[in-house]
C-alpha cells in the first residue's frame, strides 16, 4: 500500500505539470545534481555512516519490511534521521534558490544567462519540498508510530521557506518590471 500511495501522491504532481507544460522543463540537471549532493552531504556530515541506515530503513518501509528486531529507541533514532534528511533538502533547495537569485541579478541585461538561473531559483526549493513531503516525512512518521510515539513532528523551518519565498517574490517582481 505504500508504494501505491506514494506512486498516486507522485503521479498527482506530474498530472499537473502536463496539463500545463511539459514535464522535462522541471527537471535542471545542475540544480538536480547539486540539490542531491549537498542534502546527501549535509546528512553525512550529520550522520557518518549512520546514514546508510536511513537508505535500507527507507527501502524496508516502501517495500513493507518493517520492524525486525529494532527498538523503539532504534526506531526514534529513524525517525529523527529521517525529519533531519527533510529538512536538510528543503535547507539546501533554499541555499540553491539564493545562488538562482545571486546569478540572476549578475546576469540581469542577459536573459539568455538570466532564465537559466531563475531555473535553479525556482526548482531547487520544489526539489526540497518534494523529497521532505514524499519521502522524509512519511518515513519519520512511520518510524515514530513504530516506536510508539503519537505526536507528529514540526516543521521547524517555516521561517527560512517564508524569508525565501518573499525574496523569490521580489526577485519575480524586478524581473517582471524589466520586461
Amino acid at each position: 500500500h505504500r508504494i501505491m500511495g506514494l506512486l498516486a501522491a507522485v503521479a498527482c504532481i506530474v498530472a499537473a505539470i502536463t496539463m500545463r507544460s511539459p514535464l522535462m522543463i522541471f527537471f535542471d540537471l545542475t540544480s538536480l545534481f547539486v540539490f542531491v549532493v549537498g542534502t546527501l552531504g549535509l546528512l553525512a556530515i550529520t550522520y557518518g555512516r549512520g546514514a546508510l541506515e536511513l537508505r535500507s530503513a527507507f527501502r524496508a518501509w516502501l517495500l513493507g519490511a518493517d520492524g525486525g528486531n529494532k527498538t523503539p529507541k532504534d526506531h526514534l533514532r529513524i525517525a529523527g534521521m529521517a525529519h533531519d534528511f527533510g529538512e536538510f533538502s528543503i535547507l539546501m533547495g533554499t541555499i540553491i534558490m539564493n545562488i538562482g537569485h545571486t546569478q540572476m541579478l549578475n546576469n540581469w541585461s542577459d536573459s539568455g544567462k538570466m532564465f537559466p538561473a531563475l531555473a535553479v531559483a525556482v526548482l531547487s526549493p520544489l526539489y526540497g519540498l518534494l523529497v521532505h513531503t514524499f519521502i522524509a516525512l512519511p518515513l519519520c512518521l512511520h518510524h515514530r508510530r513504530l516506536a510508539g510515539e503519537d505526536e507528529s513532528p514540526r516543521l521547524r523551518l517555516l521561517g527560512v521557506i517564508s524569508i525565501n519565498a518573499g525574496c523569490g517574490l521580489f526577485m519575480w517582481f524586478l524581473v517582471l518590471s524589466d520586461a
